[in-house]
């Protein structure tokens, strides 16, 4: 056998194959083969005709069934190039029975020469055995059998592990003959399926396209079974059959054939039209169009006149076949019980022969409605007696006709084929007129109200009569019997009638009145839903459900529980009725039809419900619908699917998980690779709903490719497609949401080019379609790079907010909610030039007015937008309070309001109150803000105080506020927000204010409040946030400058050292907070100097000095100018540090305020020295102190009994006296009067501009020096955070 190259069969072995039906092994010739295989047949044969053939050696049957297999596949072959249903797919499985047929001629003759081989064996062991006269061992079997192989049969050594161990011959033999026999029943199933589409009509096969697709599945599945029971030969079998077989299965299992999606929708609306036909006796208006597209759905000729409703000329040729088939259908379908298939068929058959007939034409039309007219005149005038009167002449009339009386009661073919046709002509014409033969008693037509029905145009005579006198029979008896169907008694108007026709026994009258009611559920009023609820319609449903195994029925049972729980109240009412775990039984039964209306129904139900989505995954509603997505072929079961997992998944974080576990995200994105537009919609919305708030989930979806799929379903153009681009955006908006891996994924496949073509006015993706795209950006702007890039093309960014622009001037909530969370995050950052475009395109008044919406997250989202367009930019705040927001965000702070929107309107107030340009801060506390704030300082959560606390900080900047901010209690709160338990930010904001409410002046009131802040500040340095501790450094700054008692307390505190850790600090601003504060310690203040000088503080300063920024160099200075009235000690320090030349170069600084520090400093520097040697000469002492520690303790000895005292009388202290008592108790130096000192730094007040507490940990981005070691280079300063929270889309439930 030649080797196989690339693919299933190499094409030459292929070809000879097929020339021949069958294939040696080995050398054996294909002649000799095939003589082999049908000797080996023929005797097969003969034995089974002389026994039953249950008793057949494994040989024999094994020839048996190979033989039949390879008969099977001839006639399967030959029969799928004649068929004219379904014949792509028989040839699909054409192609396969060939692979089949292959695999078995060879199989055959290997397995042939194997038993040749081992009675070889035998035959040689049994003969060395007699000659030598002693017994032999029994042979052993595998040996034996496999010894005789030719080199072309041998397994590879290198495969000879993964191969099955060889069996004995007679164990190989039955596996041989077990698995010829199942292929052998496999083959029969496919040759009955292919007949099957030999023997059906054309019209037939799209009525039956389900049951067909159905069929096709199992027969494909069935022959891939049969090849695996093939694996146990594998060894004796030449591995590129093996191999062939093998791949056989596994194209098989993956086969899918013809997508029967709209076929199987016809059928379902044509059923439907036909029963409401029937029962409301209605004209074929409704029933001849989808008849005429399921005439061109099976590719049969029609007339042109077709079109128009007109008779045909001319009947077609194909008519006679088509209705016998059809009237065949009705028949089996009649023989197997099921009444509702049989009345299909035959109402599809009438119907079809109406249309050809013409009976359904305009002109029909008008007559039947003239004739109505002079009917309802006659029984107005007449009542019933006229009405009787018509029934009486009509009956005359019919009378006079003993010929076409003749006809009835099975004389039709006696009497001839024309008459037949005149009789079924006559019969058709009421039928068509009213839907119905009559009251169902004798052959005479009556219809309603006594009005005759028009007569069929004379062409129609001439297509009856085409067809044959046994169809024209069946068809009169067919029509006869419409009358005494059960339909008659439903009153379609009665909601009671239609209600008991579900308890009868008639599975049409139950298909019926279950479709009359899910009609009147689906289209009828709210009363009259509830009548149907008050006559318990759902109970008997459910009872009708659990009891009927009809596809037609379950369908429309199933339909009628979708429709009916639209409504949120009749929801529980259904999951009580144990709607739930049947429609979930249901999602398991064959009909496709069936398994969507069930899916769809399930999709409903759960929707805005909790219990109903748990109950529904309980019984394992999530595990079936995923398996649902596995059918390509059905594209209508997949959108059903994939509309019930989103709905199950919204807002459901269970059922998330267990979709998730179910392994449904790679099978939603399938469904996006390769489903149809509707399906990939419903797969976008439940990838979006899955991805709400579980990251695990997002990243699963990336790692099966979902991203790429998305962004070019977003990126499809048309106008039809709207609601899927919409669906693809909204899915990569929660995919993007707080996640940077997927955020970075979205933008590298090119989504931000299509967002920002989406947002542009002129698109036409439609308003919702924007919204969506707005939601994504909004999330993917959270990125400093996406804002970056966004700014980069002015003409871009303009086109982007002018989207935004008409999303706030559509007065919709959600798309100002969308619009306004984009604004937010695209004007983050404290260098976004953006922010001024943005401003000037008019938002800010749209903003200001949603914060009049009535939806609270409407409200927090323009609060959010504006606290960030506030940032850093005194234009946008201008605009912003002159627009009307501060008395609108005030009212945002009331208890009524929700936590979220106290926030963001706290925030935003805290940005617009940094300074007070236009009167803001006044206007803040004249409507009320300040008591608000206060409030939530005590009672909101940690965002909220801090929030608050942010916007009482920069209110306590302007000195006419500060009384009110105490008046309100905010000081108390203050330090219980000082405490180690508050959060950083809250820490931060706490002391900011703190120090603001200190700023120049201690009042009584604050005083003791003062005093508890001291020690709480000093744990903030030296263990908060750097934020916190640069504010707590800036507070202690305020309070050293507010009072001379506090500022010897501070001293005290143990603040020195913990200032001078934070001068290591790599953060510039951070360091420059500690200088200052340090200098303002040490101003006037003879203990605040030692403490500082006791730290070892001189060395860096002396740092600061080199690499500090010039706020720093400043502070630096002046401190070191007071600390040079130490002592000599400290003043040798100052010297070694090498500040001396330091200094000497910053006196030509550039900056005014630097070279005047540094001036004071040296001059101090050189008094204080000067004072001290005059003094050590004056003195009987031989040496000083060598060290600064001895100056230092003796100078702090001196000095407790001074500290006791100032704290007694803390009006009454003077700090110079203090600094003259603690320098003679030392070495004697000199301390500066304040005449003498550089001027002391005033207290300042410190505003506060919120950013987002979310992202406070990723502003680290530049280089930090470590903080153990002096400084030897600059610090590069890490810019302040720019990102923001990311909104995230909330999962919504559509119902179906």
């Amino acid at each position: 056998m030649q080797k196989k190259q690339g693919t299933l069969f190499h094409p030459q072995l292929m070809r000879r194959r097929r020339n021949s039906h069958c294939e040696s092994v080995s050398n054996v010739s294909a002649r000799q083969a095939s003589h082999c295989i049908e000797s080996a047949a023929m005797e097969a044969l003969s034995l089974a005709t002389r026994g039953s053939g249950r008793g057949l050696p494994p040989a024999v049957a094994a020839a048996v069934a190979a033989a039949d297999s390879l008969r099977l596949c001839d006639s399967i072959r030959a029969a799928a190039l004649e068929v004219p249903t379904c014949r792509r797919d028989c040839r699909t499985l054409s192609r396969f029975v060939g692979k089949v047929m292959l695999v078995m001629e060879a199989l055959h003759a290997a397995m042939e020469q194997q038993q040749a081989a081992a009675r070889a064996a035998a035959a040689t062991a049994a003969a060395a055995g007699s000659s030598s006269g002693t017994a032999q061992p029994p042979i052993n079997a595998d040996v034996a059998f496999g010894s005789p192989l030719p080199e072309a049969f041998l397994v590879p050594a290198d495969k000879q592990q993964a191969q099955p161990p060889l069996l004995p011959p007679d164990a190989l033999l039955v596996a041989w003959a077990e698995a010829a026999g199942d292929v052998r029943g496999a083959l029969s199933a496919v040759a009955d399926l292919v007949a099957a589409c030999g023997s059906m009509g054309r019209l037939q096969a799209v009525l039956e396209a389900e049951e067909m697709r159905g069929r096709f599945a199992a027969a494909a599945r069935d022959l891939g079974q049969a090849l695996m029971g093939l694996h146990a030969l594998r060894p004796v079998a030449p591995a590129d059959v093996a191999e062939d077989a093998a791949t056989a299965q596994r194209q098989l299992a993956a086969l899918r054939f013809s997508p029967s999606s709209q076929q199987e929708a016809l059928a379902g609306a044509l059923l439907r039209a036909a029963a409401l036909q029937r029962v409301w006796r209605r004209s074929g208006g409704e029933l001849a169009p989808l008849l005429l597209e399921a005439l061109a759905l099976a590719g049969l000729d029609m007339a042109a006149e077709a079109a128009k409703g007109q008779a045909w000329p001319e009947p077609p040729n194909w008519l006679e076949f088509e209705v016998r088939r059809m009237c065949d259908g009705a028949a089996a379908a009649a023989a197997a019980g099921d009444a509702v298939t049989e009345f299909f068929y035959l109402q599809v058959t009438l119907s079809l022969l109406a249309v050809i007939c013409g009976a359904w034409s305009p002109e029909r039309q008008l007559a039947a409605a003239s004739n109505a007219a002079s009917s309802l005149s006659i029984v107005a005038n007449g009542g019933a007696d006229g009405a009787e009167n018509v029934r009486q002449q009509q009956s005359q009339q019919s009378q006079q006709q003993p010929q076409a009386q003749a006809l009835v009661g099975g004389k039709a073919v006696q009497q001839g084929q024309g008459l037949l046709a005149r009789r079924l002509q006559q019969h058709l014409a009421a039928w068509a007129h009213i839907g119905s033969s009559g009251a169902g008693s004798g052959d005479v037509l009556v219809s309603l109200g006594g009005q005759e029905a028009p007569p069929l145009p004379a062409s129609s005579l001439a297509v009856l009569d085409r067809l044959t006198e046994d169809t024209l029979a069946l068809l009169l008896s067919a029509v006869r019997q419409q009358g005494s169907h059960s339909l008659v008694h439903i009153d379609p108007a009665d909601p009671s009638s239609v209600v008991d026709a579900l308890a009868g026994p008639s599975e049409l009258s139950q298909f019926t009145a279950a479709l009359l009611i899910e009609e009147r559920v689906e289209g009828g009023t709210d009363g009259e839903r509830a009548a149907l609820a008050k006559l318990d319609a759902v109970p008997k449903l459910m009872a009708v459900l659990q009891g009927t195994r009809q596809p037609a029925l379950r369908t429309t049972i199933a339909t009628a529980l979708r429709h009916w729980a639209r409504d949120s109240t009749m929801r529980q009412a259904l999951a009580s009725a144990g709607a739930i775990p049947a429609l979930i039984l249901l999602l398991q039964c064959n009909s496709s039809s069936a398994r969507q209306a069930a899916a769809r129904a399930i999709s409903n139900i759960v929707v805005h419900s909790e219990a109903n989505k748990i109950e529904a995954a309980k019984f394992g509603a999530i595990h079936c619908l995923a398996r649902m997505l596995e059918v390509h072929e059905a594209p209508l079961l997949q959108e059903a699917a994939a509309a019930a997992l989103a709905n199950l998944a919204a807002n459901s974080g269970e059922a998330q998980s267990l979709i998730a576990s179910a392994g449904a995200i790679p099978l939603l994105v399938e469904v996006l690779r390769c489903g149809t537009l509707p399906a990939k919609q419903h797969a976008a919305r439940a990838i979006r709903n899955l991805a709400g708030r579980d990251t695990q989930n997002k990243l699963r979806m990336a790692e099966a490719g979902a991203i790429p799929l998305l962004v070019a379903l977003m990126a499809g153009g048309g106008d039809g497609d709207r609601a899927t681009r919409q669906a693809a955006a909204s899915a990569l908006s929660n995919i993007a949401c707080n996640c940077e891996e997927t955020q970075r994924q979205i933008v590298t496949e090119g989504a931000l080019p299509v967002l920002c073509e989406l947002m542009l006015p002129s698109c036409p993706c439609g308003a919702t379609c924007r919204e969506a795209a707005a939601w994504t950006l909004s999330n993917l702007a959270c990125s400093a790079e996406v804002r970056a890039e966004l700014g980069k093309d002015p003409a871009v960014l303009e086109g982007v907010v002018a989207g935004l622009v008409e999303l706030l001037q559509s007065r919709s909530d959600s798309a100002g909610q969308a619009a306004a969370r984009a604004i937010k995050n695209m004007s983050a950052g404290h260098h976004n030039s953006s922010k001024g475009m943005i401003a000037a395109a008019g938002v800010v008044p749209l903003l200001v007015d949603l914060l009049r919406s009535p939806k609270d997250q409407s409200r927090k989202a323009a609060a959010s937008a504006l606290w960030n367009l506030a940032y850093r930019n005194n234009p946008n705040r201008k605009a912003i309070v002159l627009a009307g927001a501060i008395p609108l965000l005030v009212q945002l702070l009331r208890p009524e309001s929700s936590e979220g929107c106290r926030q963001e309107a706290a925030r935003a107030l805290s940005n617009l109150s940094c300074n007070n340009e236009v009167n803001q801060g006044n206007q803040m506390v004249e409507e009320g803000a300040v008591p608000l704030l206060v409030g939530m300082m005590e009672s909101a959560g940690p965002t909220g105080k801090e929030a608050a606390v942010g916007a009482i900080s920069n209110l306590a900047c302007i000195k006419s506020h500060q009384q009110a901010i105490l008046e309100a209690g905010a000081a108390p709160l203050l330090l219980q927000l000082l405490q180690p338990g508050a959060s950083s930010g809250c820490q931060e904001a706490a002391a900011r204010g703190f120090g603001n409410l200190v700023c120049d002046s201690l009042s009584d009131t604050l005083r003791p409040v003062a005093y508890q802040a001291i020690p709480l500040l000093v744990r903030v340095m030296s263990s908060g946030s750097e934020g916190a501790r640069q504010a707590a450094a800036r507070a202690i700054s305020n309070l050293v400058c507010s009072d001379v008692t506090i500022q010897v307390m501070v001293a005290k505190s143990g603040a020195a050292p913990a200032l001078l850790e934070l001068c290591k600090s790599p953060g510039e601003d951070l360091r420059e907070a500690a200088a200052v504060a340090l200098w303002d310690l040490a101003y006037d203040c003879s203990l605040g100097r030692e403490a500082i000088a006791r730290a070892g503080a001189v060395p860096w300063l002396a740092q600061l000095l080199l690499f500090g920024g010039q706020g720093a160099k400043e502070a630096a200075a002046a401190c070191l100018a007071e600390l040079a009235a130490v002592g000599p000690v400290v003043q040798q320090q100052i010297r070694d540090a090498g500040t001396v030349s330091l200094l000497q170069n910053l006196q030509s600084s550039s900056v005014p305020e630097v070279a005047l520090a540094a001036t004071e400093a040296l001059r101090s520097l050189e008094v204080n020295s000067s004072r001290d040697s005059s003094r050590a000469s004056s003195t009987s002492h031989t040496t000083a102190s060598g060290t600064v520690s001895g100056t230092i303790s003796n100078t702090a000895a001196s000095s407790s009994a001074t500290a006791a005292a100032a704290a007694a009388a803390a009006a009454a202290a003077d700090e110079p006296s203090l600094a003259r008592q603690s320098g003679g108790s030392s070495s004697g130096a000199a301390t500066f009067a304040k005449s003498s000192s550089f001027g002391r730094r005033s207290a300042q007040a410190l505003s506060l501009e919120q950013v987002p507490p979310e992202l406070a940990d990723a502003e680290a981005v530049g280089a930090s020096v470590a903080v153990n070691s002096p400084p030897r280079a600059a610090h590069l300063l890490p810019p302040r955070p720019t990102g923001l929270p990311s909104p995230r889309i909330s999962p919504r439930a559509a119902l179906q």
